[in-house]
C-alpha cells in the first residue's frame, strides 16, 4: 500500500539519495589541469541483480540489468532508466516515473497506472490543470536530472558515494 503522505517526500528523498549517491567531482576547478570526463559504458555483470537499502520512506529495491535499472519503494514501482559505469564512476539517468508516485501526491488518482516519461507526465497533468514549466520543474524536474558519482563493489555489498556523507550501503537480498 502506498503511503500518500510520504510519496512527495519519497520522490525528493530518492532524488536526493540518487544525487547524494551519485554526485562526485568529475571535473576540476583548476583551469590549468582539467580532468577528462570518464567514458561510460554498460556496467559490469557483477552489478546486475537486485540491490536493497533502507531509506526514510521504507526499503528501496534497485534492480540493475545490463545498463538499465528499475526502483521500487516497499514494492511500489517508483522509477526506471539507465545506469552506466566507468572504472569507479557511476551514472544514473531516470527516464520514467511510475504514475503511482504522482497519484499518491494528489487528492485523488488522475493518471493511468503506467510508466511516464517526463514530457508525458507534464502533458497528462496539463490536460487536467495547467502547470507552468517552472512549477513542473520545481516539483518533478529534479527526478529526471542525470546523476554522476562514485561506487565500489565489495563481496555482496554495493557502496555508492553520498554527497559529503561517505558511502550508502546496498546489499543483495
Amino acid at each position: 500500500m502506498l503511503r500518500t503522505k510520504s510519496w512527495l517526500g519519497t520522490s525528493v528523498a530518492v532524488s536526493a539519495l540518487l544525487v547524494g549517491m551519485l554526485v562526485a567531482g568529475c571535473g576540476s576547478d583548476k583551469k590549468s589541469n582539467p580532468v577528462k570526463p570518464p567514458e561510460f559504458a554498460t556496467p559490469p555483470a557483477s552489478l546486475n541483480g537486485v540491490w536493497v537499502t533502507e531509506i526514510d520512506e521504507g526499503t528501496l529495491y534497485t534492480t540493475i540489468d545490463n545498463g538499465n535499472f528499475e526502483m521500487k519503494v516497499d514494492g511500489a514501482l517508483f522509477s526506471k532508466g539507465t545506469c552506466l559505469t566507468s572504472e569507479d564512476n557511476f551514472k544514473l539517468q531516470i527516464t520514467h516515473i511510475h504514475s503511482d508516485v504522482v497519484n499518491a501526491q494528489l487528492p485523488m488518482p488522475i493518471l493511468t497506472s503506467k510508466w511516464y516519461e517526463k514530457s508525458e507526465i507534464k502533458a497528462a497533468l496539463n490536460n487536467i490543470t495547467p502547470m507552468s514549466d517552472a512549477d513542473f520543474e520545481e516539483i518533478y524536474g529534479e527526478m529526471f536530472k542525470e546523476q554522476i558519482g562514485k561506487y565500489k563493489l565489495e563481496s555482496v555489498y554495493l557502496y555508492v558515494k553520498r554527497n559529503g556523507e561517505g558511502y550508502q550501503q546496498f546489499w543483495r537480498p
